[in-house]
């Protein structure tokens, strides 16, 4: 976990993945969340993620237990941030996913539109947020660098837990090798 220390003190974004998992098995997340913890990254959450976290819930007790869930997780608002949707982070999804469109990656699946914005969030306050998420194709290394990756045993899986930041450098070689493409 020596790259977490690039985010120390920063905001960590828990992708929908997590809290599902992580309500679920809540006691094989704690090692992660610990070390998360340990280096002072207070996690982060937007509306997407919530609608996309409460959403799948099929009865009122699901629906409160998952609500009760995160605001255990996210507790006091000082102590987290909730990341405002904006017309900024939208340009920058759109952006993104056309280049997404463009890379040339083998069996690349299609990206959800909240990974999208997800992205569009990391590219809009890449100097203080990075992402924890089991989606790990969702965030191509062509355009993000990937911190850490952290495993997590349960009975009867094992999750990947990719650390990412957005970079501007990497972005701005693959923006000019599509560019290039489309001129060719």
């Amino acid at each position: 976990m020596k790259m977490l220390k690039k985010i120390k003190n920063k905001y960590i974004l828990i992708d929908t993945n997590i809290l599902i998992y992580s309500s679920r098995s809540p006691n094989e997340f704690k090692p992660f969340f610990n070390k998360i913890r340990k280096y002072k990254i207070s996690p982060a959450i937007d509306y997407s993620i919530k609608l996309e976290f409460l959403r799948s819930s099929n009865t009122l007790k699901a629906f409160n237990y998952k609500k009760d869930y995160l605001d255990l997780f996210f507790g006091d608002k000082k102590n987290h941030m909730i990341i405002p949707t904006e017309k900024k982070i939208f340009e920058n999804a759109m952006q993104l996913s056309i280049l997404y469109n463009f890379l040339n990656v083998p069996k690349r699946t299609k990206i959800s539109p909240i990974d999208c914005l997800i992205a569009g969030q990391l590219m809009k306050y890449k100097e203080k947020l990075a992402l924890a998420t089991i989606n790990n194709s969702d965030f191509p290394l062509e355009i993000f660098n990937r911190l850490e990756i952290f495993n997590i045993e349960l009975s009867h899986d094992i999750l990947n837990i990719g650390i990412y930041q957005f970079s501007g450098i990497k972005y701005q070689k693959a923006y000019n090798k599509v560019s290039y493409q489309c001129q060719t």
